[in-house]
């Protein structure tokens, strides 16, 4: 009866420990996924801010009038692209008030 219960806490034992190294390793497999998912996010955040220099440009650092003249140029379409979205938007939230009454 002694050799049974022995064999039966040594399986509960490796079972212990079978489960401990699983859990191990579905925690490693997820900091490895968070850990890729953080570089893709710097990644990103890397490009959000060459393209936030576009339209925070540095007058120190241009060294040509093309390039001040460029940089003008891209902040004027972009200005202009923000205008029609705003007429778009507009027109579209009277259409939608004049349907409702």
């Amino acid at each position: 009866m002694q050799l049974l219960i022995n064999t039966l806490d040594q399986l509960r034992n490796e079972n212990d420990l079978a489960v401990q190294l699983t859990n191990q390793t579905a925690v490693n497999s997820e900091v490895e996924e968070l850990q890729q998912e953080v570089g893709g996010l710097q990644q990103q955040l890397q490009m959000a801010e060459e393209k936030i220099r576009y339209f925070e440009p540095d007058p120190s650092k241009m060294t040509s009038m093309e390039e001040l003249e460029s940089c003008e140029k891209h902040l004027e379409n972009t200005l202009n692209c923000v205008t029609e979205r705003k007429v778009h938007i507009y027109i579209y939230v009277c259409v939608c008030v004049c349907v409702e009454h």
